[in-house]
């Protein structure tokens, strides 16, 4: 009887713990996707490790030459350094005049297109 009662306590406590834990992950996600950075925009172009992202509309991007966009927007935007743990699969679904919004750190590099780290990248798919 003892140890049954000393199991149901133990059984409390660690559904306690693991309750805890699991609100608190929650809450620090929500936390992370509330209070970073992000930037809207349509990704110009896809390198191996970066984005090259801009404002405008996808459908501007998706009807112009290579030539054409590089000489229109060649000082606009944000490259954005991707991070490593983003999955390979994620990396090849990038593509041009993709609409894509990402979390970055906040900080901007001054260059021309400025460079930016992500933190994450979330596509609109229409």
């Amino acid at each position: 009887m003892k140890e049954r009662v000393k199991l149901n306590k133990i059984m409390k406590r660690l559904l306690l713990i693991i309750t805890s834990l699991i609100i608190i992950t929650a809450l620090s996600v929500l936390f992370f996707f509330t209070s970073t950075p992000s930037f809207t925009g349509v990704i110009l172009e896809v390198n191996k490790s970066s984005i090259w992202v801009v404002e405008a509309s996808a459908h501007n991007i998706k009807n112009k030459s290579d030539d054409e966009l590089y000489e229109k927007y060649k000082y606009q935007g944000i490259v954005f350094q991707l991070p490593s743990y983003i999955p390979e699969r994620i990396l090849k679904e990038f593509s041009q005049g993709q609409e894509v919004k990402i979390y970055f750190s906040g900080q901007v590099r001054n260059s021309a297109p400025a460079g930016g780290d992500a933190y994450w990248v979330i596509t609109f798919d229409k």
